[in-house]
């Protein structure tokens, strides 16, 4: 397969810049991801998912918010979060 690279572990830093060339991303869970750090990474960087689309929470919020709101929350997540901790406590 000419087309299909499969990279070993990288550093954090690198990340960004193989999304950023990369046009697919393949992840298919068994089990239902609360969210999945990975697939929201690489859609911000304008991947296209392929895989258990269904079972990927960050996918799921991505696809119902639109790129521009889901980067936003993603950026202030921890601040949403104790947001939402303050109303509990």
């Amino acid at each position: 397969m000419t087309n299909v690279k499969i990279h070993d572990k990288v550093s954090h830093s690198e990340i960004s810049s193989i999304f950023r060339k990369t046009r697919y991303i393949y992840h298919s869970p068994e089990v239902n991801e609360p969210f999945c750090r990975m697939v929201a990474e690489a859609l911000l960087c304008g991947c296209e998912l392929i895989g258990n689309k269904s079972k990927i929470g960050s996918f799921l919020e991505y696809s119902n918010k639109g790129k521009e709101k889901f980067k936003q929350n993603c950026h202030n997540a921890s601040d949403i979060f104790w947001q939402k901790i303050k109303t509990i406590l």
